[in-house]
């Protein structure tokens, strides 16, 4: 299970240089938590992703109930 959560931020300045963007540049934070079976977070990640540089899409089905 990988809860996760994505916001809007600004590039952090220490890491700027290395994603070749200026700091405080539009980007997505995405937090992700690993669980294990009982529930309990053994990892977390976070990542940064500058504007233009993450793509997510859904596809959502429609159905009808009886």
């Amino acid at each position: 299970m990988k809860p996760r959560s994505v916001t809007a931020t600004g590039v952090p300045a220490r890491i700027a240089s290395e994603l070749k963007v200026k700091p405080g540049s539009p980007a997505l934070k995405i937090v992700r938590r690993y669980l294990d079976r009982a529930g309990e977070c053994f990892s977390t990640t976070v990542s940064i992703h500058p504007e233009g540089r993450f793509k997510f899409s859904m596809t959502l089905k429609r159905s009808v109930r009886n």
